[in-house]
C-alpha cells in the first residue's frame, strides 16, 4: 500500500498493488526526481519486486528480479535513487544468508547484480551512494548473534569491493549533512567519515539485550537532520527487558540531539512511566525533519499505520531530562565456591525501579520484585546478571557475577580462611515535592584479623 497525505496528516489518496493472492509487501519507498515514487520489496516471497509510479501513485512500470540460487524469502532492507537516475536496491536471503545489491536503471533494466557474505548469519541493512563515487554498504557481521558487530562494505560503481570494517557501528546508515555518515542501532549514534574510520559516537541509556536470545531492547530505526543542526532520531523501547517485538508492552521513542550526538531531550508515546506490559505496541520506524522546527515519523500503534507531527522546540518542557540508568550491584552470590544448591541473590539498585529481573546462565529473565534466593542449582559453574529499568525507563544491567556449586559433601573453596567482616552504612534520603523517597547506599568493608 501506498499512502500520501497532506501536511496536516490527511488522506489525499491511497493506492494498493499486487492481486491479492501472491504475498507480496512493500519495505521500502522514495519520492524520484519526476516527483513520482519508487517502492521495492517482496514478491511471492523468492524475488524482489520494483514498482515505479506517477505523482499519484498510478503505477508506470513494475519489475521482479529473482535471485540466482534463492530458494527462501528475500527480504528488501534499502532501495535509493542515484545521481544518474538509476536505482539501487539492497536486502539479503535466508537460505544462502548473504546480502544481495542489484543497480538497475532508470526504466527498471538490470545493469549488476553482487551478492556478499554467506553461510552465516548476516542481511543488508541500509546502503547510501558515498561521498566519493561507489556506495557504502552496512550490514550485520556474520557473528552477530554472538558479538552485536556490524560490517561495512565499501564498494564502487560496478559493485566490487574496494573496502570493509568491523565494529559496533549500528544499523541504519544517512549521509551527514556536513559530510561524513552516521549510524543508529539498538541504542547507539556513530558518525564515521568517508573511509569508515570512527569520529565519534554515543551511547544512549536503554540498551541491554536479553540474554540467550541476544535481542535488543531497545532499538534506534532512522536519524535525520534537524533545523538546527542536530540529529532527531526515532525507535523504540521494550516496557521490560523481558519481552521484545510483541504486539504489546512496547512504545515509541524520540531523541533530539545536538550537533555532536549529545542528547537535548527525550520523549516517549506514550509516556514510559504510564505503561505497562499490557501497553498496546507503539513503534516509530522512520523520521523526518522540515526546515520550520518541526519533524513527522510513521510507525505502527496498536497493529495500526501510525503518522504523528511534532513541534521540536516545545517538547523540552513536557519531558523528562533523566538519561542516567540506574547502578546495580550485586553483593551476593559471590565470585566463589558453594557447597549448597540455594544461593541468596541480594543486590543494591541506587534508585527506584519499574521493573527488576535476573538471568541465569545467560538464559531468560526471571521477573523479581527485590532480593531473593535462586534455587536448585546444579553442580556446575553458574553466571549470574541482575537488569532493571528506572521509573522513566532508562535500563541498566549489573557486572555478571561468576560462581561454583559443588557437591555438598565437597569442602568450600577458599585460599585461606575468610576474614570476619564488618559493614558501615550511611544511608541518605531524599524526598521529593510528589513524595517519592530515593535512597543512596555507601558500605565500607573493614577485615579484622584473627591471626
Amino acid at each position: 500500500m501506498l499512502l500520501k497525505t497532506d501536511s496536516s496528516g490527511e488522506v489525499q489518496w491511497s493506492r494498493t498493488y499486487g492481486d491479492g493472492i501472491a504475498y507480496s509487501c512493500a519495505y521500502c519507498v522514495v519520492q524520484t526526481s519526476d516527483g513520482g515514487y519508487a517502492l521495492a520489496g517482496q514478491n511471492n516471497g523468492d524475488a524482489f519486486n520494483f514498482i515505479k509510479t506517477d505523482s499519484i501513485g498510478n503505477v508506470q512500470w513494475s519489475k521482479a528480479y529473482a535471485k540466482p540460487n534463492a530458494s527462501l524469502i528475500l527480504w528488501i532492507q534499502s532501495l535509493i535513487q542515484i545521481s544518474d537516475g538509476g536505482y539501487i536496491i539492497a536486502g539479503w536471503s535466508r537460505d544462502t544468508f548473504d546480502d544481495w545489491v542489484i543497480k538497475i536503471n532508470a526504466n527498471g533494466n538490470l545493469e549488476w547484480n553482487k551478492t556478499y557474505g554467506g553461510g552465516s548469519y548476516i542481511g543488508g541493512i541500509s546502503i547510501v551512494e558515498a561521498d566519493d563515487g561507489g556506495y557504502l554498504l552496512n550490514t550485520l557481521h556474520p557473528t552477530f548473534e554472538k558479538t552485536g558487530l556490524f560490517m561495512l562494505i565499501k564498494i564502487d560503481l560496478s559493485g566490487n569491493v574496494q573496502w570493509n570494517k568491523t565494529g559496533g557501528f549500528g544499523g541504519s546508515l544517512t549521509k551527514a549533512k556536513y559530510g561524513g555518515y552516521l549510524m543508529v542501532g539498538s541504542s547507539s549514534l556513530v558518525k564515521i567519515d568517508q573511509h569508515g574510520n570512527t569520529v565519534w559516537s554515543r551511547l544512549y541509556p536503554g540498551e541491554t539485550r536479553i540474554p540467550y536470545y541476544n535481542f535488543p531492547t531497545s532499538v534506534l530505526s532512522s536519524i535525520a537532520q534537524a533545523y538546527d543542526g542536530g540529529y532527531i532520531i526515532a525507535g523504540y523501547v521494550c516496557v521490560s527487558p523481558f519481552i521484545v517485538m510483541v504486539n504489546k508492552g512496547v512504545v515509541a521513542r524520540i531523541i533530539k540531539t545536538d550537533a555532536d550526538g549529545d542528547v537535548e531531550w527525550t520523549i516517549t508515546y506514550p509516556p514510559l512511566s504510564e505503561a505497562s506490559m499490557e501497553t498496546p505496541s507503539h513503534i516509530a520506524y522512520s523520521i523526518i525533519a522540515a526546515n520550520d522546527g518541526t519533524c513527522v515519523f510513521t510507525g505502527s500503534k496498536a497493529g495500526n499505520v501510525w503518522l504523528t507531527k511534532i513541534t521540536l522546540t516545545s517538547v523540552t518542557s513536557i519531558e523528562t531530562s533523566d538519561i542516567t540508568p540506574p547502578t546495580i550491584a550485586i553483593l551476593s552470590p559471590e565470585n566463589k565456591t558453594y557447597a549448597m544448591n540455594n544461593v541468596s541473590l541480594t543486590f543494591f539498585i541506587n534508585e527506584p525501579t519499574s521493573w527488576i529481573g535476573y538471568s541465569l546462565d545467560r538464559q531468560a529473565n526471571v521477573t523479581i520484585t527485590g532480593n531473593t534466593t535462586v534455587t536448585g542449582l546444579s553442580e556446575s559453574a553458574h553466571s549470574l546478571t541482575v537488569y532493571a529499568n528506572d521509573t522513566v525507563g532508562n535500563m541498566s544491567a549489573s557486572e555478571t557475577v561468576y560462581f561454583t556449586v559443588v557437591s555438598h559433601n565437597e569442602p568450600e573453596q577458599h585460599e585461606r580462611p575468610s576474614s570476619p567482616t564488618q559493614y558501615t552504612h550511611i544511608i541518605v534520603g531524599v524526598v521529593t515535592g510528589i513524595g517519592i523517597a530515593v535512597s543512596i547506599i555507601f558500605y565500607r568493608r573493614k577485615k579484622i584479623k584473627t591471626w
